[in-house]
């Protein structure tokens, strides 16, 4: 008996892992879909331009540029591109 119940976890818990990678394969296409990644691109250009001018401007003003300043640049422009993927991901599903 306790073999079955152990076969019937393990079965279980691929099933599980098959749903889950049939689903991110499934978000990553629709965070692939060309109006998502134009959403994303646009809103990280606004958005991360007023956030860099913000958090970065009176030190890129005085020539301030180290490579952990252009690394924290870079992620200043990726946050709103993510947080514009997911969330347009995620409206997309909803009208699934």
């Amino acid at each position: 008996m306790a073999s079955i119940a152990v076969a019937d976890k393990a079965g279980n818990f691929i099933a599980l892992l098959v749903r889950m990678l049939t689903s991110i394969r499934a978000w990553l296409q629709l965070a692939r879909h060309p109006a998502v990644v134009r959403r994303a691109v646009y809103m990280a250009a606004v958005v991360g331009v007023i956030l860099i001018a913000i958090n970065h401007g009176p030190a890129i003003w005085a020539g301030q540029l180290t490579l952990g300043r252009i690394i924290q640049i870079c992620l200043t422009i990726f946050v709103p591109y993510a947080v514009s993927t997911i969330s347009s991901v995620a409206a997309r599903n909803d009208h699934r």
